[in-house]
């Protein structure tokens, strides 16, 4: 029996690779609110939101070419600017990469044939670490 599969919602012609930024949005399983809650108008982390945030902001650590412009962690969903930077910059743009908070908690490997660094590779190692931790 066939799999229910959500259509994609990527172009069709765009290489996720290109540096860009670009604007995630990451939902739990069947949109059930487990990182927090919202009270009085503010979003409360629970433990689980904690790891998710705490990962989101490592990946710069993780992958070279990313910046995580922006980032919000929500009761069933986390919203994020990623930024991928052309590869030839990486020298140049190096010293301006905070790393002292750096946690390691994303692991770096890639699954299957993915591109390297490409937007894809970097959401699913994120949500691997998510998982894991």
């Amino acid at each position: 029996m066939p799999k229910n599969r959500r259509k994609t919602v990527r172009m069709k012609c765009h290489d996720y690779s290109d540096p860009g930024h670009y604007f995630i949005t990451i939902c739990t399983h069947n949109m059930e609110c487990i990182y927090g809650q919202v009270l009085n108008g503010e979003m409360t982390l629970n433990e689980w939101g904690r790891i998710v945030e705490t990962a989101w902001k490592d990946l710069a650590c993780h992958y070279t070419r990313t910046i995580v412009d922006c980032s919000v962690v929500m009761p069933n969903h986390v919203h994020a600017i990623i930024v991928l930077q052309p590869r030839e910059n990486l020298d140049n743009n190096d010293s301006a990469r905070d790393t002292a908070s750096c946690v390691a908690t994303v692991p770096t490997h890639e699954f299957g044939k993915a591109i390297s660094e490409s937007l894809p590779t970097v959401v699913r190692s994120f949500k691997a670490g998510v998982t894991k931790a």
